[in-house]
């Protein structure tokens, strides 16, 4: 079965390479923003959701009907989680850890000068 799967694969990567696969490709790529318009409705969608559940008012975006003390708390403590979870994933995996650490705006041209456009080591 996985033979078969693979076979066709390797057909439609050298019908794609070929001179005249603009059709295919043109299909393809319609495909894909299909694929990936549906994903990103279903994905506001489900944010809007879980707004409407979750702020005062069942409105979607309706962050000023909270009390200002939360409005205050919210971000704060949403900010010190994705830090804490950065920074437990950059202590094992070395991938991860360059979203923590020397990654930014400076590193950018350096990179671009010594190490071919990659942000690696």
């Amino acid at each position: 079965m996985f033979d078969s799967i693979i076979n066709w694969f390797d057909r439609l990567r050298f019908q794609l390479s070929r001179s005249d696969a603009l059709p295919l490709l043109s299909v393809l790529d319609l495909l894909t923003g299909f694929l990936a318009g549906g994903v990103i409705v279903l994905f506001r969608l489900f944010v809007e959701g879980f707004q409407m559940g979750m702020l005062p008012g069942q409105l979607p975006e309706n962050y000023e009907g909270l009390p200002p003390l939360l409005r205050l708390v919210l971000p704060i403590a949403g900010g010190l989680l994705l830090g804490l979870v950065f920074t437990r994933l950059a202590k094992g995996d070395q991938a991860c850890r360059y979203l923590v650490k020397d990654f930014g705006t400076s590193e950018s041209p350096k990179s671009t000068r010594q190490r071919d456009s990659r942000y690696a080591p």
